[in-house]
């Protein structure tokens, strides 16, 4: 019976492993026709030929383009949570993180500015403080805790964009000093 379970669980895993492909492919692929059109201006036939997928993939698998668009957010948000955890215990420096997590987002900034630009920004915002909020932060009371984390992810987010929108001209750490800056949590670094 135990091989049977084993199977059976790669094969789970073989055609979730296809599945996440396949949904990755239409969310880049919508990504890159956003590039040259408007949302309502894509067709499905347009997205499951550039993806390279079915229609019944898609209608599998998403109710709407925004909804590619959100899991391709929650798919840029998950590897951020997971790097933002292992850097949680090092002895890395506010503006360190805050630096290293301009950048985190600097390398999805087309992702991050067409979906953007395509009606989500009120998505990817309550998911950068869903993140904030799940933190395992003891220092605060609940209610500060709530407050600071849609104060943070609100001015963070916005900066964000701001900064993407900007061009490259300001690097992640003077963009981080700044932030820490307008936020009056400036540490003195020597």
């Amino acid at each position: 019976m135990q091989g049977i379970i084993m199977k059976n669980n790669r094969v789970i895993n073989k055609v979730h492993a296809s599945n996440l492909e396949v949904k990755d492919r239409m969310a880049n692929a919508l990504i890159d026709l956003l590039q040259e059109e408007k949302i309502n201006e894509i067709k499905i036939t347009e997205l499951i030929s550039y993806a390279e997928v079915s229609r019944a993939s898609f209608y599998r698998n998403f109710a709407s383009f925004e909804d590619i668009l959100c899991y391709g957010f929650d798919r840029i948000m998950e590897r951020f949570s997971e790097e933002m955890s292992l850097r949680r215990n090092s002895a890395e420096s506010r503006r360190s993180f805050i630096a290293w997590a301009f950048g985190f987002f600097n390398e999805y900034r087309t992702a991050i500015l067409t979906s953007y630009y395509s009606g989500i920004a009120h998505y990817q915002y309550e998911t950068v403080t869903r993140i904030l909020l799940e933190r395992d932060d003891t220092t605060y009371k609940p209610f500060d805790k709530q407050v600071g984390a849609y104060f943070y992810s609100g001015a963070f987010f916005s900066v964000v964009i701001a900064w993407m929108e900007s061009g490259p001209s300001i690097s992640e750490e003077a963009v981080a000093d700044r932030f820490l800056a307008l936020c009056a949590l400036q540490e003195n670094e020597s």
